[in-house]
């Protein structure tokens, strides 16, 4: 499955995220069998992979991630699952 990730405008992107390789980790003590881990690889993201990642309006909702950033955890009754973000994406 591939995923798409909703933003606006690609240097919003651009500023949160890196790309770079994974790997299964296997009989490694600091990871479960079958974890997907980076390799550390880590470069920054282009325009044209951020093209590739932005949803279209076919985009089913299994498909689509949001990046949020939280509130600092200041407040010890915060509760992340209260909160309630917009979605923005470009369609076609």
């Amino acid at each position: 499955m591939n995923l798409h990730i909703a933003f606006r405008e690609y240097l919003d992107l651009h500023e949160r995220c890196q790309v770079g390789s994974t790997r299964i980790a296997t009989r490694e003590s600091q990871y479960e069998d079958g974890a997907v881990v980076p390799v550390g690889d880590w470069r920054p993201l282009t325009p044209g992979l951020a093209q590739r990642l932005n949803p279209t309006a076919s985009t089913p909702d299994s498909s689509l991630v949001e990046l949020v950033t939280l509130p600092a955890d200041e407040d010890p009754h915060f509760s992340p699952s209260a909160l309630r973000f917009p979605t923005w994406f470009k369609s076609g």
